[in-house]
């Protein structure tokens, strides 16, 4: 194959040869070799003059001792090998486009991740089936809803407490990246520095996707009945879709906050503790006192299970769905942006 060389001057070694790499990629041009090469004395000499060393307008040369005096501007030479008869004109991508591009990449290595250890999907799906079947066989027989038999009450709130407990992997993820110096290899390239987070946090919205399917499955196992149709089923699992990826951006933070795996691990628990179960995803808050049912009533827990409910038993759904989503939205709309300046930060 025919190639070509480029000589670049730069100022630095770092970012701009990153650009400059960037630059060519976006005219699909992929360098095959690259070469950095340091100006020599008489590099300098000839960029200060304009006159190779040696020679002059005014008369020789200046001596070895003078010359040495002489101060290399930072300018480096940089040499990149590409191969000439790949297609320059490709449509150019925004800044946007590439960071949707940089977090899909990370995204697709995190799910090749979690296929390569099993175990953790194991674990991501016995633990709700556990709270299953401790809600409905151990407690059921305690818990008396008014106007609905409690498996169906109970599965809108298993559903929301999955997607609590899945998140706490992102803080695991990001903990780990962390800390094991993988972040700092991502700083390293050309990329999107949200594209980290929002990776992560898509790979776990897929995890969550098949939490759900599985869950469902064992509802229905266990009692559970769909009293809407599809399309109802299909609008409640993009809410806890969207109440898991705002979740997510919470725990993320914690991750990077945190300064081990377990650490991670540790700090997102009460997180999950605390909005779960103080709120209407297992029993009805009207039995509550007074201050515990308020904070359980404005809660986004309880707005989503509240969502939920109508989506898969009947009953008004567009003003709980509203609530819900306006939850999600503040919630990412604050703790993303903690969670990209904390990454800043923390690599």
């Amino acid at each position: 194959m025919a190639t070509g060389k480029a000589a670049v001057k730069v100022a630095d070694k770092g970012r701009t040869v990153q650009e400059a790499i960037r630059l060519l990629a976006a005219d699909a041009i992929v360098p095959e070799s690259l070469a950095i090469r340091e100006p020599t004395l008489d590099d300098v000499f000839l960029h200060l003059t304009g006159h190779p060393a040696g020679t002059g307008r005014d008369g020789p040369a200046p001596e070895p001792a003078e010359r040495g005096r002489l101060q290399p501007r930072a300018c480096l030479m940089t040499t990149l090998t590409a191969p000439v008869d790949l297609p320059l004109s490709p449509p150019r991508r925004s800044k946007l486009a590439w960071a949707a591009a940089d977090a899909l990449a990370v995204a697709r290595r995190n799910v090749i991740g979690m296929t390569r250890r099993p175990q953790v999907l194991a674990f991501a799906t016995i633990q709700p089936v556990i709270f299953v079947l401790l809600f409905r066989y151990v407690f059921g027989s305690s818990i008396h809803i008014p106007g609905v038999s409690y498996v169906d009450y109970l599965m809108a709130g298993i559903f929301v407490q999955t997607v609590m407990f899945g998140a706490q992997g992102t803080a695991v993820g990001m903990a780990e990246d962390l800390h094991n110096g993988l972040i700092e290899r991502f700083r390293s390239l050309v990329m999107a520095r949200s594209a980290v987070l929002a990776g992560r946090v898509l790979a776990d919205a897929l995890v969550n996707l098949f939490v759900i399917v599985l869950m469902l499955g064992v509802g229905y196992l266990v009692g559970f009945r769909l009293r809407t149709s599809l399309p109802a089923l299909a609008a409640a699992a993009g809410v806890l879709l969207l109440f898991g990826f705002a979740i997510s951006w919470v725990t993320a933070l914690l991750g990077l906050a945190a300064k081990s795996a377990a650490a991670a691990a540790a700090a997102s628990l009460p997180l999950t503790v605390l909005l779960a179960f103080p709120s209407s995803a297992f029993v009805s808050t009207r039995n509550m006192p007074g201050p515990l049912r308020a904070y359980a009533d404005h809660q986004p827990v309880t707005a989503t299970v509240n969502a939920l409910r109508p989506l898969l038993l009947g009953g008004p759904t567009g003003l709980h769905v509203v609530v819900a989503i306006v939850w999600c939205l503040g919630i990412v709309a604050v703790f993303a942006p903690l969670a990209v300046l904390r990454y800043r930060r923390a690599a």
